[in-house]
């Protein structure tokens, strides 16, 4: 499986609402911040090593078709030299709101 789409946008900006839209639209399952939390003892250490620069995007990534919110959002550039056919999605919001 790889990452069809990649959300670029930090969370509170609808992040949480892409991922629910990426799956409605058959892109999922979609890697979001929550995934880490569900999965600390084997995301906290690939997400560590990908820090460290050495990212092992098949295994943090493994059985997703998307991922959108933070740590990803942190990594774009890295993720678009390492998925050049994926689409990206930058989401925002004025700081007012």
């Amino acid at each position: 499986m790889s990452l069809k789409v990649i959300g670029a946008g930090l969370g509170r900006t609808g992040t949480y609402s892409l991922k629910l839209a990426l799956t409605d639209l058959g892109f999922g399952p979609c890697h979001h911040m929550e995934e880490v939390g569900k999965a600390m003892p084997v995301q906290v250490p690939l997400w560590q090593v990908a820090l460290d620069g050495r990212p092992d995007w098949a295994a943090i990534y493994d059985g997703f078709n998307s991922a959108v919110d933070w740590p990803t959002a942190r990594f774009f550039r890295q993720l678009h030299a390492a998925y050049p056919d994926a689409r990206f999605i930058l989401s925002h919001r004025s700081p007012q709101s």
